[in-house]
């Protein structure tokens, strides 16, 4: 399986998804590396739906990987596969990033809700007086991530937009 074992010295990040070919994070993660001067790598490890939990085991055996980054098609489906999982993460039902402990457990996190929800309350700052509408398009994890930060401001309605109307109606519960 790609995406295995690095150096003793070097830590080992990667985002765990399919596609992710396209995926800007290892240069993005690259660059905050050296400007760190943090010897790690950030890969790109496509990973199938049927590997997932082979990925995830990959994960624990080599001491070397610190931890991933979520993408679809994985972001509700890596959560029950998880040692433990913040309470947000579970609330929302999506993990985006996957953090190993030092007894070598994965812990899943949404980082998504806390970064939308500092956009938006900056956004909305200047429009407390007004009622804000937003229009979700999907209904998977980045989608469930969305629309938890937007209920997080006041006088928010939100509209879904999806594909899969029984997807959707899962979101609006």
């Amino acid at each position: 399986m790609k995406g295995g074992m690095a150096t003793a010295k070097t830590q080992l990040f990667g985002i765990i998804g399919e596609p992710v070919a396209h995926s800007l994070s290892p240069q993005i993660f690259g660059f905050l590396f050296r400007k760190t001067k943090r010897r790690a790598r950030y890969d790109l490890w496509p990973t199938a739906k049927q590997d997932l939990s082979a990925r995830l085991q990959t994960m624990r055996d080599d001491p070397a990987i610190g931890g991933a980054n979520v993408t679809i098609p994985h972001k509700q489906a890596v959560l029950p596969q998880l040692d433990a999982v913040d309470e947000s993460a579970r609330r929302i039902g999506a993990v985006n990033c996957i953090r190993k402990t030092a007894r070598q457990t994965l812990e899943g996190f949404n980082t998504d809700v806390t970064a939308l929800s500092l956009c938006l309350h900056r956004m909305s700052a200047s429009l407390t007086r007004r009622r804000l509408c937003f229009m979700i398009v999907g209904a998977g994890g980045a989608a469930r991530a969305a629309a938890a930060a937007a209920l997080q401001q006041k006088n928010a309605r939100v509209l879904l937009c999806a594909r899969r109307p029984a997807q959707a109606r899962t979101l609006q519960r």
